[in-house]
């Protein structure tokens, strides 16, 4: 059988409503599996483990694979879930934070604020004054990304 691995993150979306989605990497294909709408439960560790046990199933059987590991971001809950993952599936099962959340941590102490406030003050103009952002976006620039704490 394939082998694959599932990621998992929460957020709010525009309408400030929790949101868990869960995607599946396949080699060479990504599908987003599911996502719950949370409403008020509460986002502990058991519950987003219990979430993400179903999710691992879910995977396995729709998509006739052996889900080997889990992604997901670094915040303590979330190290709390890796481990009950471990348990619920053997110290064979791959559990591991996403990196690219790790480097977000790390700019956090690495940007000094006049950069960042600098950051801001370009990205607030881009995004204030549609004609010159659509100017830019013509020429092939980008607006800057603005570091952010995750």
């Amino acid at each position: 059988g394939k082998y694959a691995v599932v990621s998992q993150d929460g957020w709010s979306n525009v309408h400030r409503e929790s949101i868990i989605a869960t995607c599946v990497h396949i080699p060479g294909h990504t599908f987003l599996l599911d996502a719950v709408d949370v409403g008020d439960v509460k986002k502990d560790g058991l519950y987003c483990a219990d979430l993400a046990k179903s999710s691992i199933l879910n995977a396995e059987e729709k998509y006739v694979c052996q889900i080997v590991g889990v992604v997901s971001d670094n915040e303590p809950k979330m190290v709390l879930v890796r481990s009950l993952l471990e348990e619920w599936r053997g110290k064979s099962f791959i559990t591991y934070g996403c990196s690219a959340h790790y480097l977000n941590l790390i700019q956090i102490d690495a940007t000094p604020s006049v950069i960042k406030n600098h950051l801001i003050e370009v990205q607030k103009y881009f995004r204030n004054h549609q004609r010159v952002a659509a100017r830019l976006k013509q020429m092939g620039g980008k607006i800057p990304q603005l570091p952010n704490d995750t």
